[in-house]
């Protein structure tokens, strides 16, 4: 574990208050009830916000193989843009999966390369 994933680990454990908007976005990502669309709308706003908070459920959010791919892909270059280094160890067992599907995803949030289509 780097510095930056110790650091968001004590982050996330401390008692905060987020902005209304990156609470609900966050909260949107955690919502197996959400549309795709508005799904979208969320990791666009964290992703302008450059919510660390969110990159716990974004890479959640890009496991989940129930999601269209598309909306994975967009979850892992938001990841990418957040803020790589502070899921970098979870990203590179991910890069290490039996699923290609999810290699290509860390591949995604580590490297930011967009070139996987399914």
């Amino acid at each position: 574990m780097n510095d930056k994933e110790k650091w968001l680990k004590e982050h996330l454990a401390a008692s905060r208050v987020l902005d209304v908007g990156e609470r609900q976005s966050i909260d949107g990502l955690n919502s197996k009830a959400i549309s795709e669309a508005d799904l979208s709308s969320c990791i666009d706003i964290l992703e302008v916000q450059l919510s660390v908070d969110a990159l716990p459920p974004l890479v959640e959010l890009m496991k989940d193989s129930s999601r269209q791919i598309s909306i994975r892909q967009q979850a892992a270059r938001a990841i990418h843009k957040i803020g790589v280094d502070y899921v970098r160890s979870e990203l590179e067992n991910l890069n290490t999966s039996n699923s290609e599907e999810l290699r290509h995803l860390a591949k995604i949030a580590l490297e930011g390369s967009i070139t996987f289509c399914k």
